[in-house]
């Protein structure tokens, strides 16, 4: 972590970083849900989120760049002038201004086995939301592949899952075709 850390940091107009591995609240509640990293910083101004993922996929590799990134004025600290890990807040992965729904049958149930393997509710996951800035990474992406082959029949690789990212461009470019060879 100290590693992303650093390389975050030296984003031009961050002051301050912390990278944090969390887990994804279980749907079921019954066993933890996935990890994934969530990076926090302080800058003066609101910056560019997209120049900051290229910037740290040019350094990492996929798997250290957090899947979610926010902005604070200042890190929150203890009384004791340590860290308060405890009042970072939690990331929201979907935007309700963005959020979008299923366009179709299959497209749901897609989003339900997304939903269910990230350890998110149906309700968070929209088919414009990335799989990887959800928490996916190629364990989960390998749990994806899986469970659509077994619930749905579907043929898809998790070369796939990497190359659209969305749901909606996965439909799109890859099983639109198949869909329309069911009807």
């Amino acid at each position: 972590l100290g590693e992303i850390e650093t390389i975050l940091s030296s984003f031009d107009g961050i002051k301050q970083s912390v990278v944090l591995a969390k887990e994804h609240a279980n749907t079921s509640g019954d066993e933890p849900g996935n990890k994934y990293l969530v990076g926090y910083y302080v800058s003066e101004s609101i910056l560019d989120e997209d120049s900051i993922y290229n910037y740290l996929r040019s350094r990492l590799p996929d798997y250290m760049i957090p899947s979610a990134l926010i902005r604070l004025d200042q890190l929150p600290l203890t009384i004791n002038g340590k860290l308060d890990r405890k009042a970072l807040p939690d990331p929201s992965f979907t935007n309700s201004k963005t959020y979008i729904g299923p366009r179709n049958k299959l497209e749901q149930q897609i989003v339900e086995i997304w939903a269910e393997v990230l350890g998110l509710s149906k309700e968070e996951v929209g088919i414009q939301d990335d799989f990887f800035r959800l928490g996916g990474d190629s364990i989960v992406s390998i749990q994806v592949v899986s469970r659509l082959r077994q619930r749905l029949n579907i043929q898809v690789s998790v070369k796939d899952i990497f190359n659209y990212k969305t749901i909606a461009r996965l439909y799109d470019h890859v099983l639109r075709f198949k869909d329309l060879g069911k009807k």
